[in-house]
């Protein structure tokens, strides 16, 4: 054993700390055996971010650049790590060329810049990115003869926590969120233990590329048409035309003269108050003025378009309370 080794060997017992996330930084440790965890506080709560096993090195940024420890280092069990100082590391640094030292500035400051970008999304994020994976799981899986489709949730908590880099918990906790819509639900399956299952996976697919379009929609990026969203104001006038409709049975007209009066009874307001929905919706041809035999104004509405433009638009709205749940 080296001069090195016989002075700088310490021993940690089972949840003993080394350091603390935000602590100053003098040394960086070898693992010779044993199990380290390291936890990063995300949220006000910590999140395990790997297990370090033999021949691990850790510490050693805060070494380099002198800034503040970036996570907690907290023994599994009993362990036994090469501690080496500051002095010491910048004694053998010395020894080394001055391009090499320019070199590991560099690399430990992206490796910071990484550290600091890896957990930028927020929990609402987090959570259509679960929700896209489990569609992509589900949607590799033959339908059972129910036509349901369904995954063993704990491995796919365990798959979708490593491939994103969120806790497991956090995860699950979508996951169950999830099964009190009729989105998805749990079930037992015997010989894999419990299931995440949707009973309809074209709705579940909607609702994955409604979370992937409103992340996008949040960096920037163009909306395809099926999900922009549509105004409160407007889903009040579709369903308004829609309840005048209803009571008029098969026909298709709306005089100009019956839709103010009712406008102005049911909702308080007039036409002119709502000149931009009318306009958007005669653009999509929901409404068309025409006029009769008497040369009365009335709208000529499209039922067919009108109950896709409502269902969509209570479709998403149902969606969007989904997913704020899942924040």
């Amino acid at each position: 054993m080296s001069f090195v080794e016989k002075n700088a060997v310490k021993t940690y017992q089972p949840n003993d700390v080394i350091f603390r996330e935000g602590d100053e930084g003098n040394s960086m440790f070898i693992i010779q055996d044993g199990e380290m965890e390291v936890t990063k506080v995300i949220d006000n709560r910590p999140v395990q971010l790997a297990i370090l096993k033999d021949g691990a090195i850790f510490g050693e940024m805060s070494l380099v650049d002198g800034r503040q420890r970036s996570a907690t280092i907290t023994a599994k069990k009993t362990t036994h790590c090469i501690e080496i100082n500051k002095r010491l590391f910048e004694e053998r640094l010395e020894e080394v060329p001055p391009w090499m030292r320019a070199f590991y500035g560099i690399l430990v400051d992206r490796l910071r810049q990484a550290d600091s970008t890896q957990n930028t999304l927020s929990k609402g994020d987090q959570g259509k990115q679960i929700v896209y994976l489990l569609y992509y799981l589900l949607s590799h899986r033959d339908p059972d003869k129910f036509n349901r489709f369904q995954i063993t949730w704990k491995e796919t908590a365990e798959t979708i926590a490593f491939l994103t880099n969120i806790s497991q918990v956090y995860v699950d906790k979508v996951m169950n969120k999830l099964t009190l819509t009729r989105l998805a639900k749990s079930g037992i399956n015997y010989e894999d233990g419990r299931q995440f299952i949707t009973e309809n996976i074209v709705t579940f697919q909607s609702f994955a590329q409604f979370c992937r379009e409103q992340y996008f929609s949040r960096i920037g990026k163009a909306v395809s048409p099926e999900f922009e969203e549509q105004s409160r104001r407007e889903l009040i006038l579709l369903k308004f035309i829609a309840d005048r409709l209803a009571e008029q049975g098969s026909a298709n007209d709306l005089n100009l003269t019956y839709f103010e009066e009712c406008l102005q009874r049911e909702l308080k307001e007039k036409s002119v108050d709502f000149e931009v929905e009318l306009r958007r919706l005669q653009r999509t041809g929901i409404l068309t003025i025409k006029l009769d035999q008497k040369m009365d104004k009335f709208y000529e509405v499209n039922r067919e378009l009108l109950e896709i433009r409502l269902g969509r638009g209570k479709r998403l709205d149902e969606f969007k309370k989904i997913a704020e749940s899942l924040s």
